[in-house]
Parts: structure tokens; C-alpha cells; sequence
């Protein structure tokens, strides 16, 4: 059980330095809507019917670090200072 327990440790701490890495990424862009474009781009769909497999919870996982990479932009964005620049 210990070994589960830490791998489930390795997996939510790989999540959140995935999703550092693609908030980084997405600050990259011009804009956040550019950055938030890009990262729902990324996201995956599931096939015709949810099983849960073992694939499929791994969509599910990465569809999720991609939100939370998403909120962070948006968070982001709306505390920066308005500007007259158009997108």
C-alpha cells in the first residue's frame, strides 16, 4: 500500500509541474487569450463512450492539467492592467 500511496505522491506532483510548464508555455504567446487558445488545443477528447481504462484516465488527468493551466492564465490575465491594445 505505501508504494501506491507514494506513486500517487509522483503522480500529483508531476501534475503540477506539468502544469507550471505549460502556464510557462502559454505565457510565451503575445496574449493570454493566445496562451489559453493554445492550451485548449491540447486537450483531448475520449472516444465514443467512456470505460475507464487505464488510457482513459490518462486523458482524463492531462484534460485536467490543461484546466488548471487554463485558470492560472485567466487569473493571470485579469490581474494585469487594462491596455488600449487589441488582440
Amino acid at each position: 500500500m505505501n508504494d501506491f500511496l507514494n506513486w500517487e505522491d509522483e503522480l500529483d506532483q508531476a501534475a503540477k509541474m506539468y502544469t507550471t510548464a505549460l502556464v510557462n508555455e502559454a505565457r510565451t504567446l503575445p496574449s493570454p487569450k493566445k496562451g489559453i487558445d493554445m492550451l485548449k488545443g491540447l486537450k483531448q477528447g475520449f472516444p465514443e463512450g467512456y470505460h475507464g481504462t487505464t488510457q482513459e484516465a490518462i486523458i482524463n488527468v492531462l484534460n485536467n492539467v490543461i484546466d488548471d493551466a487554463i485558470k492560472e492564465i485567466y487569473k493571470q490575465g485579469l490581474a494585469q492592467k487594462w491596455s488600449n491594445a487589441d488582440d
